[in-house]
């Protein structure tokens, strides 16, 4: 398999570096999946993306443009 077959990434865990891996894989290109022990943890993990993502797309990231669409 290379790299550039691969269109889906899954994650189990997205704690902090859970959710930095599924910003980077994201702003890639890529479909990301994860998976969270509870409804309360998904939704930190989701916040933490999104204000990160944000804070990168207020400083003119178009890659982060892209992934701030995907999630």
């Amino acid at each position: 398999m290379r790299a550039e077959d691969v269109r889906t990434v899954g994650i189990i865990g997205c704690g902090l570096m859970g959710s930095g891996i599924a910003e980077t894989v994201a702003r890639a290109g890529q479909t990301v999946v994860f998976l969270e022990a509870s409804e309360e943890l998904v939704e930190r993990a989701r916040a933490r993306i999104e204000t990160s993502t944000l804070r990168a797309v207020e400083r003119g990231s178009a890659e982060a443009k892209r992934a701030f669409a995907k999630i």
